[in-house]
């Protein structure tokens, strides 16, 4: 099909749309689209244009292998691929770079977010490893010096980086101790034995300390040694793998307590005032009770948790944390 000026030509090893180069369209039209196909010839487009309703565009069957590539004819260029088949994951050549589910979004190694300008360096995020957020006006990613806030392991063993205050709701450092299966209430003075493992009995103590309540930082979080699977199925069911851990978890968890090491904590011992110290005694049962104290002696002293900032609403004395 040919004539002067050719607009389609059909040869026997294929066919040619406009050889004349002509600023002419071209066109394919399905059963409801006018434009389901268009070529602008004048300003070297293809596109397509449904007059109404969603475009879909479908590699192939339900198949794995079925996938949707875009890519670049440079010599040094990298092709984007979409996978469908389980979730909606994003390749850069043949690494993941994101997932989307119903319920998450995932993104690999690193995200970089622009508040305008061409410059992406006003916000940083590095995942995997490390998070790090960056200062607004930094030209790069610094963990030392320019980082506002960086999570991950450092040089020097660091793990968080800040510059300026971290506030938090909590107002004290507490730890994880072994509670060797005991049922601790906050604000109970508990003891530790010789092994180090907590203790409400008086004569098994070598010293006491106060069971956390609000703790701000908490230190010796290393019982959960287990990394949690995912949580959530493509359909957004939690997994079996999910529950089992989680159950384990708890086990473990139900094992410690977080036991204040400074700042401020309630305890729970009643008729004290502001400037008591508060020490701990054995109650009648051979249990750890605590009395306060106006002005304790030497021996006393040293069973001293901490020192009555005030009395709270419920009666009970809010301590300065003593660690002997």
């Amino acid at each position: 099909m040919t004539r002067a000026s050719d607009t389609a030509r059909l040869l026997a090893g294929g066919a040619v749309i406009n050889e004349d180069s002509n600023d002419v369209d071209f066109r394919v039209e399905s059963n409801g689209q006018a434009n389901m196909l268009f070529v602008d010839g004048g300003n070297d487009t293809v596109s397509f244009q449904p007059n109404s309703g969603s475009l879909t565009i479908k590699a192939g069957s339900d198949d794995a292998t079925n996938n949707v590539r875009l890519e670049g004819g440079g010599t040094t260029s990298t092709y984007l691929e979409y996978r469908g088949y389980l979730g909606h994951q994003f390749y850069v050549d043949t690494t993941e770079r994101m997932r989307l589910t119903s319920t998450t979004a995932q993104i690999a190694n690193e995200l970089r977010v622009s508040r305008g300008g061409t410059q992406v360096t006003s916000m940083h995020y590095t995942f995997s490893n490390s998070l790090g957020i960056e200062d607004a006006t930094a030209s790069v990613f610094s963990t030392a010096t320019s980082a506002v806030l960086s999570v991950g392991m450092m040089v020097g063993n660091r793990s968080i980086n800040a510059v300026g205050t971290v506030n938090a709701s909590g107002a004290d450092y507490a730890e994880y101790e072994n509670n060797g299966g005991l049922k601790i209430s906050k604000g109970s003075i508990v003891g530790f034995d010789d092994k180090g493992i907590l203790t409400l009995t008086f004569a098994d103590a070598v010293r006491f300390g106060v069971k956390s309540t609000d703790p701000a930082y908490v230190g010796g979080d290393t019982w959960a040694d287990e990394e949690p699977p995912e949580k959530k199925t493509p359909e957004g069911e939690t997994t079996p793998e999910w529950d089992s851990w989680y159950e384990r978890t708890e086990a473990k968890r139900a094992l410690v307590d977080r036991i204040a090491y400074s700042g401020k904590v309630p305890v729970n011992v009643t008729g004290a005032k502001s400037g008591d110290y508060i020490i701990a005694v054995a109650s009648d049962d051979g249990s750890i009770d605590g009395q306060a104290i106006s002005n304790p002696d030497f021996e006393q002293y040293k069973l001293a948790v901490g020192r009555v900032n005030k009395i709270l609403d419920d009666g009970r004395a809010e301590i300065a944390v003593i660690i002997h």
